[in-house]
């Protein structure tokens, strides 16, 4: 055998086995890489839900009285006069002056028909003013709404609508109850990977629904948001869906 190729096979060998060591490890490598990778990409997407109750701090009321009369002066004298009792009506129960709006007076003519003709004649005029309170005096606005009977009982023709009762801290609200539909989210997300024997880390994406603000006990939900004005206590929830990272 030729010396030369004998003392060149160890070496042979030897490039051999750091090649196939080499290849091992590479492979290793991009083995584990492709399970962090696959790892990091694993999430679990959850429901968040927060609902609190709330009372109204706003309240806004209108409503409106007719005075009619053969001439104008007579309809605006009548108007006025219901005006008066109403504003001092309000006075006596302590609703504040400045709380109180009084439209321009608005003109409702009623003409003469023969034969389901016009004939251009003004048998009646009418005059109509309209009112709007907007107040933090809540339950005292709801309760004077509720007794407007008593001017009826006057004899005052009032036409009222119901008050619209609102809540002025909506921004701050909203701020908290993220927080706590994403506490609820998380909570969900680990109960669920614990059972599976992995854990939960970073939130990947948050997509918040729309809040419903309705009355108590109420399951109205609108794909627009939900704004019930017809009850001081009211009820807020939102629904946010949060993907969270599974850590194995």
């Amino acid at each position: 055998m030729d010396h030369s190729s004998t003392s060149r096979f160890p070496q042979l060998f030897l490039g051999l086995m750091l090649i196939a060591a080499a290849l091992v490890l590479f492979g290793w490598s991009v083995s584990k890489t492709i399970r962090q990778i696959k790892q990091s990409n694993q999430l679990i997407t959850v429901s968040g839900v927060a609902t609190k109750k709330i009372q109204s701090n706003y309240v806004v009321w209108k409503f409106s009285v007719k005075g009619k009369g053969t001439t104008l002066q007579h309809a605006y004298q009548r108007v006025g006069s219901y005006t008066a009792s109403i504003l001092s009506y309000l006075n006596s129960n302590q609703i504040p002056r400045s709380e109180i709006m009084e439209s321009p007076l608005m003109t409702n003519n009623i003409q003469q028909f023969i034969n389901g003709q016009m004939t251009g004649y003004i048998v009646q005029y009418q005059l109509i003013q309209n009112f709007e309170i907007r107040s933090h005096h809540v339950n005292q606005i709801a309760a004077f709404a509720r007794h407007i009977y008593q001017l009826i009982n006057q004899g005052i023709p009032i036409v009222s609508q119901s008050p619209q009762f609102l809540y002025t801290d909506l921004g701050p609200l909203r701020v908290q109850m993220l927080t706590e539909a994403t506490k609820d989210a998380k909570a969900r997300a680990v109960a669920i990977a614990g059972a599976a024997g992995d854990r939960i880390g970073v939130l990947r994406s948050v997509n918040v629904g729309l809040f419903q603000v309705t009355s108590p006990g109420s399951t109205e939900v609108s794909a627009f948001g939900q704004y019930s004005t017809s009850t001081i206590e009211k009820q807020v929830s939102v629904v946010e869906s949060a993907s969270f990272q599974i850590r194995q």
